[in-house]
């Protein structure tokens, strides 16, 4: 039988943060990486690129090593609204933090950039539109693959809203049309009371990017999850993420008190078990090796341009054989 990811036209892309299993994950399967997304690099307050630590130096000294697409994430430090204010409202700002990037990529071999700049304020919306256009035109002219990721949402933004959460400062459509492709980050529901990212909500968003916002799906990488939520039961919010191995292994301590069922109609699998150190029941919902699968049909039939995967080394393993 054939792999559902067998002979894909479509980019995988797997990020990574500062983690040991990400590390050795990314040993042991950078081969069928397509493009290695480090999180990474951060803009402070005065507007510089800040070096990554000497771990994530180690990291992308083995990327370039074995000649790996690197295209590191640029983020907002400590994700600060009004670091983003500040600088959307300075043009000098914009461009020296652009001639750092172009500097950066040209010196390292990265194969581009993606902007993961969040909790930007909802009236900074079209500044940050604008600064996403000349991002896009500074690193076509270097020939740098340019990426933004974005928090979606499954309906119109609002002015006047009384609540704007993080996904009202992005105009979805324009941000497509200026980057190469845009990350979707459906690898969490915000409002879920159960699986990460389910089936479900995943079409919701998909049929809002592409029906409401008239976006071109191969503009479109879909956000995929490879940690865990769990849930204690009866709690009415998430407990704590896990990696999948820890999961796993919380299961099967358990025993004979567990369960574990993958569910299709959400494309999430369900551990229950008793914490061996709490003696507290947990659900957790985790993306396996099949909701993987499931989500690349989804990739295939939507025609999207690919996978986004959020993060390596929390990932079940048995996704590897499948890519």
């Amino acid at each position: 039988m054939c792999s559902p990811f067998a002979a894909q036209a479509s980019e995988n892309l797997f990020y990574y943060f500062a983690n040991t299993y990400g590390f050795e994950s990314l040993k042991d399967n950078y081969r069928d990486i397509d493009i290695f997304a480090p999180q990474v690099y951060e803009v402070d307050f005065a507007y510089d690129v800040l070096e990554p630590g000497k771990e994530d130096q180690k990291v992308l000294k083995y990327a370039r090593r074995k000649r790996m697409d690197v295209m590191p994430l640029v983020y907002n430090t400590g994700f600060s609204m009004q670091l983003m204010t500040n600088l959307l409202a300075d043009e000098d700002a914009q461009e020296k933090v652009l001639d750092q990037l172009v500097d950066i990529a040209d010196d390292e071999d990265y194969m581009g950039w993606q902007f993961d700049f969040e909790n930007i304020s909802h009236d900074d919306r079209e500044a940050y539109t604008k600064f996403v256009e000349e991002a896009a035109r500074v690193f076509k002219k270097e020939r740098l693959e340019f990426s933004v990721a974005v928090v979606p949402r499954s309906r119109d933004y609002d002015a006047d809203d009384r609540y704007h959460d993080w996904s009202a400062s992005y105009e979805y459509a324009k941000i497509a049309e200026a980057a190469d492709f845009m990350t979707v980050m459906t690898y969490d529901d915000p409002t879920t009371t159960g699986p990460v990212a389910s089936l479900p909500f995943v079409d919701r968003i998909l049929d809002y990017m592409i029906d409401e916002e008239d976006i071109d799906p191969k503009k479109i990488s879909l956000g995929v999850p490879a940690y865990c939520w769990q849930w204690e039961l009866g709690a009415e919010s998430k407990d704590r993420s896990h990696i999948y191995s820890r999961v796993v292994e919380k299961y099967e301590v358990s025993d004979p008190f567990h369960i574990r069922i993958y569910i299709d109609d959400l494309g999430s699998e369900a551990f229950f078990y008793i914490d061996e150190m709490t003696q507290k029941p947990y659900l957790t919902w985790c993306d396996n090796y099949q909701s993987f699968g499931e989500k690349y049909e989804v990739v295939k039939d939507r025609d999207l341009h690919g996978m986004s995967v959020w993060a390596l080394g929390q990932e079940d393993k048995r996704v590897w054989d499948e890519l």
